[in-house]
């Protein structure tokens, strides 16, 4: 199975979140819910979740240590990606100085 495309959706927030995630597997299915979370150890890739009881329970996952890993990377790549887009987009250049 392979991850076909990702689309990150920025959240202008002060907070950890900082991004919601969606990923399309094969070109045919698609996850929502995936978030990229800025933690104690830097960013990482939260999973669809649900709250039952006083926790909260994965309602998807990857189930090897591999696809988890292709998952977090291809993730987290795109969110850098787009994270120095965005940045990029809104810098104004100044014009250089004529001597």
């Amino acid at each position: 199975m392979k991850i076909t495309e990702v689309k990150i959706h920025p959240v202008n927030t002060e907070g950890n979140l900082k991004a919601f995630v969606s990923i399309t597997l094969d070109k045919q299915f698609v996850v929502g819910g995936l978030a990229v979370m800025n933690g104690t150890k830097g960013l990482f890739v939260k999973m669809p979740s649900r709250k039952v009881g006083d926790e909260y329970k994965d309602t998807c996952y990857p189930v090897t240590k591999e696809f988890r890993q292709e998952l977090v990377d291809t993730v987290l790549a795109e969110y850098r990606r787009v994270s120095v887009d965005s940045y990029q987009d809104n810098v104004e250049v100044e014009e250089p100085l004529p001597f």
